[in-house]
């Protein structure tokens, strides 16, 4: 899904296959998608402004970076001052709803009267609206000084 052009990364074939995911009503792949690529690329804001070689790191060092799940890089974004307090609590509520939908969908009891498609296009939207945030951030990070 992810493509590389001259250093720098393309969501273009991911935002595509978001979008038609979504559109055939495949709700959960769509917004789960949006998640793991806000998940990804807060990452890469902290990696790309890490005093790190990371050509020389090691694979348990890699992995103790991998570990660090949505929420907690949602946090250390916002207290490194990467963005605001309005995007944290966007990346907070987008997160909180994910979980609602994934646990709700699947809750075995089946008590729960699930989630309006309403409230599936409001998240959808915001999820989109925070991945394009985030990725103008990676994408300032990365940006090659003109000579």
């Amino acid at each position: 899904m992810y493509t590389t052009k001259d250093g720098i990364i393309s969501l273009e074939e991911t935002d595509k296959h978001i979008e038609e995911a979504y559109e055939k009503g495949f709700y959960l792949e769509a917004i789960t998608i949006i998640h793991v690529d806000l998940e990804f690329f807060m990452r890469q804001i902290i990696l790309l402004n890490a005093n790190i070689n990371m050509d020389s790191v090691s694979d348990k060092k890699w992995n103790l970076i991998h570990e660090i799940r949505y929420i907690q890089l949602a946090k250390l974004l916002f207290a490194l001052d990467f963005i605001d307090e309005n995007i944290y609590n966007e990346l907070q509520t987008f997160n909180k709803t994910r979980n609602r939908i994934v646990h709700d969908l699947f809750n075995l009891s089946y008590k729960k009267k699930g989630i309006s498609k309403k409230t599936l296009d409001q998240h959808f939207e915001l999820g989109k609206k925070l991945l394009d945030e985030i990725c103008k951030i990676v994408e300032k990070q990365i940006e090659v000084p003109a000579e």
